[in-house]
């Protein structure tokens, strides 16, 4: 998984780039510094798919952690928000 731009505006859509495509449901979730799940979106593809947009304003500047869940498995990413 890859996410583009990194680092990001919050402003500016985000996109998730997967490392295969994935149909189905699909969870990400946005991590803060103390693990705490500060943004969560569900996406239900019934076709598949090999990218994921987000849009997270109006999330403040900082590190985070997006986590993908999907069939059981997650990928983790680090994301920077200026």
């Amino acid at each position: 998984m890859k996410i583009f731009p990194n680092p990001a505006s919050a402003k500016e859509p985000i996109t998730v780039f997967l490392d295969q495509t994935i149909q189905g449901l699909v969870r990400i979730d946005l991590l803060d510094r103390d693990g705490s799940c500060v943004y969560r979106q569900v996406y239900c593809s019934a076709q598949p798919v090999s990218s994921l947009e987000l849009r997270l304003a109006p999330m403040p500047s900082g590190l985070y952690i997006l986590r993908l869940v999907h069939d059981g498995h997650s990928a983790l990413q680090r994301l920077l928000l200026q």
